[in-house]
């Protein structure tokens, strides 16, 4: 009778030191969406000024954020150690999925007044989402793990407004027209080719296109009309994108 009872004491014991760090759960990592970029919009007049495009074509990556309106703070024990987490307020990129829903990065996650720095601090953190939900239900955790992160429920869930982001392509690879300027009727077109925003002298090549001879020009696949010009600017309509 005595071990019944000392069994029983134990386990209340047990219980009053609940540990609410959570367990592990397997993200999946998104693949972000790329875009073909044509620009500008065809059989419109645009105008530009010396150096600036008439017509690009670039790749863009578009993917999924959510805005939170104010800081989310979360405290929990895990083991001997008190955590005290702190998602920000601001946007975040969303990086995966998983059984709870879709996980949100916060740039500026904090766990014990350290800032989200996977070197220095060892963590990565945000909010998750059930899918098609406009409420965060848990906030996350990542102790230098790539895919196993460590949720947690809110103790009440929390507003996001979802958004869409478009930023360039890590390899982005740009192909553009830029205007030069006109001189004694004669139109001059830069082509350029970069990457990252780093031009390459090599894919750079000055075009000389004379008016009189017609006021559709093109290279590359790109055609369109030059309605005016001078030497601070260009009024045109692009009839077809660069191949």
């Amino acid at each position: 009778m005595m071990k019944i009872v000392a069994v029983i004491v134990s386990m209340v014991m047990l219980s009053g030191c609940v540990t609410t760090g959570g367990s592990q759960s397997k993200l999946v990592r998104k693949q972000l969406e790329v875009k073909l970029e044509m620009l500008p919009t065809l059989n419109v007049v645009h105008t530009a000024e010396v150096g600036q495009s008439l017509v690009a074509r670039r790749f863009l990556n578009t993917t999924s954020v959510i805005k939170v309106n104010q800081p989310v703070t979360h405290n929990i024990n895990d083991g001997m150690t008190r955590l005290a987490m702190v998602a920000s307020a601001g946007i975040y990129d969303e990086i995966g999925s998983g059984e709870l829903g879709e996980y949100y990065e916060d740039k500026s996650f904090m766990v014990n007044g350290k800032l989200n720095d996977e070197k220095k601090s060892g963590y990565l953190g945000g909010l998750i989402v059930p899918p098609n939900s406009d409420m965060a239900t848990h906030m996350y955790r990542n102790p230098q793990m790539v895919d196993a992160n460590i949720p947690v429920q809110l103790a009440s869930p929390v507003k996001i407004e979802r958004l869409k982001k478009t930023v360039a392509h890590k390899d982005n690879f740009v192909r553009e027209l830029t205007y030069a300027g006109v001189s004694k009727n004669v139109v001059t077109i830069v082509y350029r080719e970069f990457a990252n925003d780093i031009a390459r002298p090599a894919f750079t090549q000055e075009l000389k296109y004379d008016l009189g001879e017609g006021r559709v020009i093109g290279y590359r696949g790109a055609r369109f009309e030059i309605i005016q010009a001078s030497n601070t600017e260009i009024q045109y309509r692009v009839l077809k994108h660069l191949d």
